[in-house]
């Protein structure tokens, strides 16, 4: 365990008589890592969504003009 806790650069793993010769990864493996955060965004787009539904708001009313960006001049 002490080779694992070094700080430093450049580690080596001391093993066990039993494990010479082996592959390293059947005993020392680092654990996967995985982005529980990657669906947020599209859960907070079906939320904004379903309230859009349940409260009757179209995108008038949220001041969403259709075709993209206007001039004030264009829109009014």
């Amino acid at each position: 365990m002490q080779d694992l806790k070094d700080p430093g650069p450049g580690k080596f793993i001391r093993l066990k008589q039993a494990a010479m010769g082996r592959d390293v990864r059947t005993v020392l493996n680092q654990l996967s890592v995985q982005d529980v955060t990657a669906s947020h965004i599209d859960n907070v787009s079906a939320f904004m969504r379903l309230g859009d539904i349940l409260s009757g708001v179209n995108d008038s009313l949220k001041g969403v003009q259709p075709g993209g960006r206007r001039s004030a001049t264009e829109a009014g």
